[in-house]
Formats: structure tokens, C-alpha cells, sequence
């Protein structure tokens, strides 16, 4: 608010708000060093502040002292301040994202769990909070399936927060965001078939362009669209009427090598020690046996201890797939993430995929 309202919040537009929008400044202050900084500086800030102004006060003996002392004066004031400012808007939405960015994939530790349960008691706090003052508080957490499934095992009062899972598996949901993207960009309203049809060529290599494309993503909808963005430089820079074929294929190089990076550093998140394991199937077949898969890990530098669990990491990503009992390419977001389920699906003597995504990056050999 302080840093997007400063021309809302002047005496010529509204008065009151503007003498709001000066408290909250007073009250939170608006030191920039601060505004940038992580956790700790913030709280440190807090903690100065108090310091300050009870600079005589007697000496805290129990942990309750300390959060009247913050709830009674600095938190207080500024949620008082803060819910009169919002009063003129509809609502507010909160949405906190990355919180479990590095945390191990099906390794959540107990205390990952309680800090999840901590927060989402907090935020239904704060609701209860605003409620009071009757406006709409909506806090959206996201966090991975895996990590939910823990925090529903650990969470002994279930069912206080609504759950909303988000799985792009479906072909239509995808067509359906270009096909809405392409009638906002260009005002046509016709069919997803023939807009489609308007500006890509409609195959590639035998196959059905979209498919084609969509097919060479994690099933992310921002890999989708970057794909496609590729596509339509290419074509660009080529100075075509449309994106032929040809331009796909050659944005598929591109991409690929950028989805062979990112997955890189995720994996890097997750495990720094395994930095380079992916380019350990450079020239690889695109299909595998697990004994293939061990030796290009082993000659990775992995060791047999660790061998498990990056097998785990490369399935649960999407770098790996299998082939099921119907001899269908399958991965890990087809099962939300259930690498063990996935895995009992496959054959009794499973054979492996690596995802068309990598395969033109690493140079892979075509299945026979």
C-alpha cells in the first residue's frame, strides 16, 4: 500500500484516505533499506523500535510479556489503521507462493509441516480478524501436492481449509487458454480449429501441431506459453504470415535446451550435490531399462547410496517417464506426482522414457 498507493492516498482526491495513508507510513515506517530486506531485518526493525520507546520498562521474565508488548502497541495500531484504510475496497486477496521452494521432494520434515499448519492458523487469524470489520480477507497458499498430502497426515483437525488442486493434465484446459489469449490479442471469435489454423501450420512431422507443442511441455501452462512465444519469434524474425512447421521445430531447439536448464536448477534447489546429472543422458537412447538409467548416473558421479534417490528426483520432475502396459508414455503428472504409484503401474520389467521436452537438448536417439 505504501508503495503503490502515493498518488491515491493525496488530500485532493480524498481526504481521509490520505490522512490514513499518513498513518500507516508513521506506524510501519518506510525506511527503503528495510522494505528490501528478508525476515530478520524486518523483525530486527520491530525489535529496535520497541527497544526504543520502553527503553525503561521493567525486564521481561516470560514470553507472553514480550507479545502483549508487540500486540498492544505496533501490531495493534497498524491493524487498527490498516482495516480503516481497506474499508473502501471490495476486499483483500493474500496469496503466498514459493513457500515450499527447496523443501526435499516427498521429504517434508515435521518441522516444514509445522510451520505450513502455523501459517494457515494464522491466516484464518487474521480473517477472523477482518471479518469483525466486515471486509473480505482471502489468503491463497500454494504449495506442492506431496507437501499437502503430509500436511493432511499430520494435521489432526482436518477440514478447517478449503483445498483446491490444480492439475494440468487436460488438452482442452490448454487449448482453451490460447484459444481465449489469441481472441483477446487479435478480436477474432472463431473456433480454436480455425484460429489455430490462422496463424500455425496445422502439423508437424505427422503429427497435430498443438499436440506437438504441448505434448514437448511439462504440462505447465507457462511452458505452453513459452513455447509458443519461441515459435512466434522464430517466425518473425523469419518474416512469415504464420508459423510454419519449420519454425517449430526450429524453436523446439531453443526451448529445449532452456527447459534442460531450468530443470537443472530446480534439481539444484532440491540437491545441490547432484548439479549435473541430467547431462549424464546426453546422447541417450529414449527409452531405458533401470540398469541403462544406473550406469549414466554412475558415470554422473553418482554414488550407489544416492543412486535411489535420484532415480526418485528424475521420475518425480518429468525428466523420466515410463511405459505402461498399454506401451503409452507416461509421467509423473499424469499421477499427481505419485512416483510409487506410477511405478507399479509400469511393467514387470519397466521400461523407461525421457520426456520430449529434453530430448532434442540432450540429442537423443529416436525408439525403435
Amino acid at each position: 500500500i505504501i508503495e503503490n498507493d502515493k498518488r491515491l492516498a493525496v488530500p485532493s482526491r480524498d481526504a481521509n484516505r490520505a490522512r490514513l495513508y499518513r498513518r500507516l507510513i508513521e506506524i510501519y515506517g518506510a525506511d527503503p533499506y528495510v522494505e528490501q530486506g528478508d525476515f530478520s531485518e524486518r523483525l530486527l526493525t520491530l525489535v529496535d523500535k520497541i527497544t526504543e520507546s520502553h527503553g525503561t520498562m521493567d525486564e521481561l521474565k516470560r514470553s507472553t510479556q514480550v507479545t502483549e508488548l508487540i500486540y498492544a502497541r505496533d501490531i495493534k495500531q497498524l491493524y487498527e489503521t490498516l482495516s480503516a484504510y481497506l474499508q473502501k475496497l471490495d476486499g483483500v486477496w493474500l496469496l503466498i507462493d514459493n513457500l515450499d521452494k527447496g523443501w526435499p521432494v516427498n521429504g517434508a520434515q515435521p518441522e516444514d509441516i509445522l510451520i505450513l499448519r502455523s501459517l494457515l492458523e494464522a491466516t484464518r487469524k487474521l480473517q477472523r480478524q477482518f471479518a469483525k470489520n466486515e471486509l473480505g480477507f482471502n489468503v491463497v497458499v500454494f504449495i506442492r501436492n506431496d507437501i499437502y498430502d503430509h500436511l493432511l497426515n499430520q494435521t489432526p483437525d482436518k477440514g478447517k481449509d478449503t483445498a483446491v488442486v490444480l492439475e494440468w493434465s487436460d488438452a482442452e484446459a490448454f487449448q482453451e487458454i490460447i484459444h481465449r489469449r489469441i481472441i483477446s490479442s487479435t478480436g477474432h471469435k472463431e473456433p480454436f480449429d480455425q484460429l489455430w489454423a490462422a496463424f500455425f501450420d496445422t502439423h508437424v512431422q505427422g503429427e497435430e501441431s498443438f499436440s506437438y507443442i504441448l505434448n514437448r511441455t511439462l504440462m505447465r501452462p507457462r511452458d505452453l506459453l513459452r513455447f509458443l512465444r519461441e515459435c512466434v519469434s522464430v517466425a518473425v524474425n523469419r518474416n512469415h504470415d504464420k508459423v510454419l512447421e519449420r519454425d517449430i521445430l526450429q524453436a523446439e531447439k531453443t526451448y529445449s535446451e532452456d527447459q534442460l536448464q531450468e530443470v537443472s536448477f530446480e534439481l539444484q534447489d532440491i540437491s545441490s550435490e547432484f548439479p549435473d546429472v541430467l547431462y549424464g543422458f546426453i546422447g541417450a537412447p529414449v527409452t531405458l531399462s533401470t540398469k541403462d538409467i544406473e550406469q549414466r548416473l554412475s558415470s554422473s558421479g553418482i554414488q550407489e547410496k544416492d543412486m535411489t534417490k535420484v532415480f526418485q528426483l528424475l521420475l518425480w520432475f518429468g525428466f523420466l517417464g515410463i511405459l505402461d502396459r498399454a506401451a503409452e508414455e507416461r509421467f509423473s503428472y499424469q499421477y499427481h506426482y505419485g512416483v510409487e504409484r506410477m511405478l507399479k503401474e509400469a511393467n514387470t520389467a519397466p521400461v523407461f522414457v525421457i520426456h520430449p521436452a529434453f530430448r532434442t537438448a540432450l540429442g537423443c536417439e529416436t525408439r525403435v
